[in-house]
């Protein structure tokens, strides 16, 4: 049987890695949100730009 003592710390660190690998998935989907998003922008600037000047 295993001490509560290293019981709980092993519940800590599962909870630890656990907010880490939720903040870095949700770090990454967000990046990658943001960079479509900016790619969007940029093709809506180069059609009004060729619209404007033709």
């Amino acid at each position: 049987m295993v001490p509560a003592r290293r019981r709980g710390r092993t519940v800590v660190l599962f909870q630890l890695v656990l907010v880490i690998g939720v903040a870095l998935f949700t770090s990454g989907s967000l990046s990658r949100r943001m960079s479509a998003q900016a790619e969007a922008m940029r093709e809506l600037d180069k059609i009004a730009d060729s619209s404007r000047k033709a």
